[in-house]
């Protein structure tokens, strides 16, 4: 319900494609920095571009690895809102729910909403930070009117459709 379920398979493809490509080259070229740190020869006069291309492929690796993770958090966090009854929860309450600190859930929180992955939810940061759920339940309107009781002429407001007794003679107003 919360989970754009598309969006997550097709991010979590990429990141496996993106994994599988970039472990061997991370590995060796990982391999290739030691062996030109070493002092081998045969490495040594590249070991800049060795770095480099060990930066780069590490830094693919880790980071798909990463939003892995990110999106297997968003199961749980979904797993959390479903089972809310209020239309909100307190960032408090969910972090203790999911084991996290605050902070860190508003920010994998914000980076879900970012990437699409995570709908229907608001971060709320006024007051005490919450956040905010669309699961359907529309907040019901509350619609008020004033009317005059009719055995003592005072001005009393009520909700429409509601009998309410006139607080000052007793007499029950429709």
């Amino acid at each position: 319900m919360f989970i754009n379920g598309i969006k997550s398979k097709i991010i979590y493809s990429i990141q496996i494609v993106k994994i599988f490509f970039t472990a061997l080259p991370a590995l060796g070229v990982t391999w290739m920095v030691f062996a030109a740190l070493s002092g081998n020869p045969e490495y040594s006069e590249l070991t800049g571009g060795y770095i480099i291309l060990a930066l780069i492929f590490d830094y693919i690796f880790v980071s798909s690895i990463m939003k892995i993770m990110l999106l297997s958090k968003a199961k749980v966090y979904e797993k959390v809102f479903l089972m809310d009854k209020e239309g909100f929860i307190e960032i408090k309450k969910l972090a203790t729910n999911v084991n996290t600190k605050e902070d860190k859930v508003i920010k994998e929180l914000t980076a879900l909403i970012k990437m699409d992955v995570i709908r229907k939810i608001a971060i709320d940061r006024n007051g005490v930070p919450k956040v905010l759920l669309d699961n359907g339940i529309a907040p019901k309107k509350v619609e008020y009117e004033t009317v005059i009781c009719p055995s003592c002429a005072a001005k009393v407001t009520k909700i429409v459709g509601e009998i309410v007794e006139c607080e000052y003679c007793g007499n029950d107003i429709v």
